[in-house]
């Protein structure tokens, strides 16, 4: 019998052991579609869920120290988280306006609402004369988008309402203001002012 060299040994199992893989035009177009079909799904899933509406809906806050926020301008208070952990409710009225219902966790502290408030003036939007050159719309939006717009209520206005708790909001507070900030677009703050020592703190 004829001796196999080990190269010959190495080049049969090589050989003999190469799977075989035959991909045909059919199965590739048969993946890519099914992937498409994936992804698109999985898109409008998220679509869907990101800017899905009602009439009345739960939004997550955030509150934020000095620490979280360093580009906060406003002093921060003593009283600073002494009232949080807040639930924030948005209640649609109309096509624009909306109460912001601040509801209290626990029993010391206050249910506050900002009510009918027209969004609309704070939803930055584009001036009808740029509208006829693309370049200068996006200039106008990005402009806008990445601006400041806030609007501020004395604790008194009959758009505030401070209801239940210690009491120590329903006397303290003097100015509730709502803001589209300017760090990142869909960021939106609500602040809560008190006085200390003649002096405006955020709370």
């Amino acid at each position: 019998m004829k001796n196999i060299s080990a190269k010959e040994k190495i080049a049969g199992i090589s050989q003999f052991g190469k799977p075989n893989f035959r991909v045909t035009k059919k199965q590739i177009l048969f993946s890519t579609l099914i992937i498409c079909l994936g992804l698109l799904g999985l898109g409008g899933f998220w679509f869907k869920s990101r800017y899905k509406v009602d009439n009345q809906m739960s939004v997550k806050l955030q509150e934020l120290s000095n620490v979280d926020y360093p580009a906060n301008p406003a002093p921060l208070g003593k009283n600073f988280k002494r009232y949080s952990n807040r639930k924030l409710t948005l209640i649609k009225k109309d096509d624009t306006h909306f109460d912001f219902v601040l509801e209290a966790t626990d029993k010391n502290t206050a249910k506050i609402v900002i009510k009918n408030v027209d969004l609309e003036l704070l939803v930055p939007k584009a001036p009808e004369w740029v509208k006829k050159d693309q370049g200068l719309e996006i200039i106008a939006f990005t402009d806008r988008e990445w601006n400041r717009q806030q609007i501020s209520f004395p604790a008194n206005s009959k758009n505030i309402e401070i209801v239940g708790g210690d009491g120590f909001e329903k006397q303290n507070i003097v100015e509730i203001a709502l803001a589209n900030n300017c760090l990142n677009a869909g960021f939106w703050e609500i602040l809560l002012f008190t006085k200390e020592d003649n002096n405006k703190s955020l709370y």
